[in-house]
């Protein structure tokens, strides 16, 4: 039987917990973690991971597992994590928003800044798969 940690401590812990394909395949739920622990873990062994150089998670992954978690960024913190040039994120964000899954708009705290989010239809498309993977891979 698989032992479950119903909270890990960190996403290293949860790597180390699991050995086998079919092991890691567990729903996030069985272990005891929301899908924004989840989101976390992704991107905290992603950036463990530069250390090789290796990048577990594409640029737009990044970018929308962050906004998932933050709700919002202002665009000059999200570049710098992104690691991208200043072109290259720039051009990332026309790509995003051109396909309706960020928007940029005026940050309501800072006029001289601009904030990112994801468009609620595409939260709303993003949960949906969620629960269908839920329902396909039960505990």
């Amino acid at each position: 039987m698989l032992k479950v940690s119903p909270n890990p401590s960190n996403a290293s812990d949860l790597a180390s917990e699991y050995s086998s394909r079919e092991e890691r395949s567990i729903r996030c739920n069985r272990l005891g973690m929301s899908f924004e622990a989840v989101c976390e873990a992704g991107l905290s062994i992603d950036k463990a991971m530069r250390s090789f150089p290796f990048e577990l998670l594409s640029h737009e992954a990044r970018l929308v597992l962050q906004l998932l978690n933050n709700k919002s960024l202002i665009i000059k913190d999200a570049w710098l994590s992104s690691r991208l040039s200043n072109r290259a994120f720039h051009e990332l964000l026309k790509r995003l928003e051109g396909n309706g899954i960020i928007h940029v708009a005026a940050s309501e705290t800072d006029r001289r800044t601009k904030s990112i989010a994801l468009d609620p239809q595409f939260v709303e498309h993003f949960s949906r798969q969620w629960d269908v993977f839920g329902k396909t891979n039960p505990q």
